[in-house]
């Protein structure tokens, strides 16, 4: 799995700094010269033209994650589901502010409350993953409950735009033409 920092959630693998801040098609450029195991392409990939550009870099796969979850089957929360659709590219950011782990998603409220102690480099304020994610786990949910969005992780991927209300074979066929 080859993941760019276009990617929603939290960010595969335990990279440091400027290696966790690579696009998914420069990993993949690296990723070929090194490896003659099958390559998925990860983040920022959300139409067709995203999927046939990494497949015919030599990915010999895609994988899609925040265009499915706006979709009618999806089971998120339906004000995340409302924020997706209305957000652009410019309204994600790489955070470690809710779990300690980098992960990308949606700006509100407490992201910009805590900014200063946020960042893509660890910090010392903040506790590792799985402590931060535990300590906010009742924030979430109370978030969650109250409907409130300025307090919940919203995780989204740079293609957010892309996202649409339909169905997954909607999606799918979107993908494929």
């Amino acid at each position: 799995m080859v993941q760019g920092r276009q990617a929603g959630g939290h960010q595969g693998g335990w990279l440091y700094d400027e290696a966790e801040r690579i696009t998914t098609f420069e990993l993949l450029t690296q990723a070929l010269k090194l490896s003659c195991v099958p390559l998925i392409a990860s983040g920022g990939i959300a139409d067709a033209k995203a999927v046939r550009d990494a497949l015919m870099m030599g990915a010999d796969m895609v994988a899609v994650g925040t265009a499915f979850l706006t979709t009618t089957e999806s089971v998120i929360d339906e004000l995340w589901k409302a924020k997706l659709l209305s957000a652009c590219a410019k309204d994600t950011h790489l955070t470690r502010l809710f779990s300690g782990k980098l992960a990308r998603g949606l700006v509100n409220d407490y992201l910009r409350e805590f900014a200063d102690i946020d960042g893509v480099i660890k910090h010392a304020q903040i506790p590792p993953y799985p402590e931060l994610n535990a300590m906010t786990k009742e924030l979430r949910a109370t978030a969650k409950h109250l409907k409130d969005p300025n307090l919940m992780s919203l995780w989204a991927g740079t293609s957010v735009d892309k996202c649409r209300d339909e169905s997954i074979s909607e999606l799918i066929d979107r993908l494929l033409n």
